[in-house]
């Protein structure tokens, strides 16, 4: 999130914002971000983050005596006697959008270093994790996910099932939710009612098309990492192109011990990879953290997109790479605990091979890495992916 463009509209409601603060002072200016975002071109999921950082949630003892959210104008020798006075929070909001907008987030601005929170941590804070912060507050404010044309179809399909039966009441507000804003949690609950009800038939047709048409965007983006170690036996895992020259991640485990690394492609070709780092001593939630960065040097044929939104508890996923040597699978799922930021369960088919690879949206974006599998008696699709927010915090230490 240091790099994400902060002249992005975020996908976000005033209820979200209220509903994110509730319980404190910030509480019902979540109108004032939105608007702030539509006339000044500032993204409201950050600038209501920048707020809550500087003012503590609203409960600053500048934000109760001057309506000052983000410490306007508080210097260091007397910040309460130095910050300005605004008539309301609503007040404030406006006026520093407009002045962030101008100085920071537009070229040829006073103080640009480019529209994103590590741009503008060079001018606007000196503690070096300002940005950091903000960021890590930002990927708490949930966004709307909005549909697919093919979702809002196969909802409104599944309604008419439910209806029918009359296992919903009221349809017609049910159905209206599916437009402004679209509402993904209630596709999901309508596919899992129909699919409950002995129609997982005319949904699996619907995901099985999905599938078809989301793979070939994929596939060239997964590689094969074949490994072959400092004791000269060998192994294998997956990987994923990260940027435009030929970086890939995976996890650590597939690089540790290697003597060489070689890259497989989706067309069968191969290439010597570099081994660039790992995550060694990085620790998260209290646990390792199992991630690794390698290269090619070619031009990858595509490269992968981060998420920007934790996923939804139930939301589905698609897992692609080459479990057991085999040439990229691809397998479907479902995520749980999304609310662990280190790894997530994914009932995806994940198994040896499949680490490093891709966990994946339906809209093609990496959510996470297939990094565990759990095996015993009784035990049964519980794997374990890296999250994306785990995979952006790795990246950022360089």
């Amino acid at each position: 999130m240091l790099d994400y463009n902060l002249r992005t509209p975020a996908r976000i409601t005033a209820q979200i914002l209220d509903d994110f603060c509730k319980g404190t002072p910030m509480y019902a200016t979540g109108a004032f971000f939105v608007a702030a975002q539509k006339k000044h071109n500032i993204n409201a999921r950050y600038f209501c983050a920048h707020a809550i950082h500087e003012s503590n949630w609203g409960k600053s003892a500048i934000a109760q005596a001057k309506n000052n959210l983000f410490g306007f104008q508080a210097y260091d020798s007397s910040p309460l006697a130095s910050a300005r006075t605004f008539d309301s929070f609503e007040h404030c909001i406006d006026f520093v959008a407009d002045y962030i907008s101008r100085h920071y987030l537009t070229p040829g601005g006073r103080w640009y270093n480019g529209a994103t929170l590590r741009g503008m941590n060079v001018h606007y804070a000196t503690d070096p994790l300002w940005g950091q912060k903000i960021a890590n507050l930002m990927m708490k404010i949930p966004e709307v996910k909005n549909l697919h044309p093919w979702q809002t179809k196969m909802g409104e399909a599944a309604l008419g099932e439910l209806a029918s039966k009359g296992l919903v009441a009221n349809p017609e507000d049910w159905k209206n939710q599916l437009g402004d804003p679209p509402q993904n949690w209630l596709f999901f609950t309508m596919m899992q009612r129909l699919a409950n009800h002995a129609k997982a038939d005319t949904a699996n047709i619907f995901y099985a098309d999905t599938l078809k048409k989301l793979f070939p965007t994929l596939n060239p983006a997964v590689v094969k990492v074949h490994k072959v170690r400092t004791d000269g036996g060998t192994n294998s895992g997956s990987g994923t192109f990260l940027l435009p020259d030929g970086t890939i991640l995976t996890n650590q485990h597939v690089t540790d011990g290697h003597k060489t690394l070689t890259v497989e492609m989706h067309d069968g070709k191969k290439y010597p990879a570099t081994f660039i780092r790992d995550s060694a001593g990085m620790m998260a939630e209290g646990s390792s953290v199992d991630l690794a960065l390698i290269k090619v040097a070619i031009k990858p044929p595509a490269i992968i997109q981060l998420a920007n939104i934790q996923p939804e508890h139930g939301q589905f996923c698609v897992v692609v790479g080459s479990p057991l040597g085999r040439p990229r699978t691809i397998t479907f799922g479902i995520v749980s605990n999304p609310d662990d930021r280190h790894m997530y369960h994914v009932d995806a088919a994940i198994n040896p091979g499949n680490s490093g690879g891709g966990c994946f949206d339906l809209d093609g974006r990496l959510i996470g890495v297939p990094t565990l599998k759990f095996v015993g008696s009784g035990i049964d699709s519980m794997g374990l992916i890296t999250s994306a927010e785990i995979v952006k915090l790795f990246l950022e230490r360089g």
